[in-house]
Parts: structure tokens; sequence; C-alpha cells
């Protein structure tokens, strides 16, 4: 089933946006802290995928070195960065979901008490 982006008019996303970042980054990852890193963060946050919703800007929360997620700091050591591999390891494993599952997910940008969130909010559709 789809992964579909609500900012776009509910447009089907099949693959991780900036893929060659995305690989990059995975293969910084691999060299610089271990080439199983990976694994974990996405096991974490396919966790995260079973309340049904998920808003990437409050998953790891301001610290990244209690959880599963700090190799992804690790590897690129600045904090922009990282949180933007952090994004396309949730958008990663929301395809992998969809693909594994057959359930539907949307994603898009929101706001809280008027206030824009800077990341994405996943949230499972049926």
């Amino acid at each position: 089933m789809p992964l579909l982006d609500f900012d776009r008019g509910g447009r089907q996303i099949t693959t991780v946006p900036f893929r060659s970042d995305y690989q990059r980054y995975l293969h910084t990852l691999a060299k610089r802290v271990h080439p199983r890193a990976i694994d974990s963060a996405k096991s974490w946050f396919h966790e995260e995928l079973e309340a049904g919703i998920v808003t990437t800007s409050w998953v790891p929360g301001a610290d990244w070195g209690s959880s599963g997620y700090h190799p992804l700091w690790d590897a690129l050591q600045d904090t922009s960065m990282a949180a933007k591999f952090f994004g396309l390891v949730a958008c990663d494993c929301v395809l992998e979901r969809c693909a594994a599952t057959g359930e539907t997910w949307g994603y898009g940008k929101y706001e809280k008490d008027g206030i824009p969130i800077k990341g994405r909010t996943y949230f499972r559709c049926r």
C-alpha cells in the first residue's frame, strides 16, 4: 500500500526522497560507526510507528544519547545533518511498513498551537 504526501495533494511516495543524500549518509554511518548501526535506528523507529502516528521533530527529542538514534548523530557529528538523516530514515521505515503490512500511511507538515512543526507527522490512514 502507499505512502501519501498530503502536502502535495495526496501524491503517492514510492521511494525515499533525496536518495543520493540518503545513500551518502548510510555510507558514512557504516564507515564511521558500524555497518549495522542503521538496523538499530530503524528498529527504534519501527517501534514508534506502532502508535499509528509519529512526529519526527519529537523523536528522538533533545537527547539523542539515550536512544537508538544516537549512531546517526555519531556518524555525522552535526545536529542539522543528523536531523535530515533521521527524517530520511523515518520515511524509509514508513515505506517499509507500508510494503510489509499493506497499510496506507500519510504524512504532512502541520502546526501545534499555531506554530509550524519543523518535522513531518506520519500517520496510519487505514
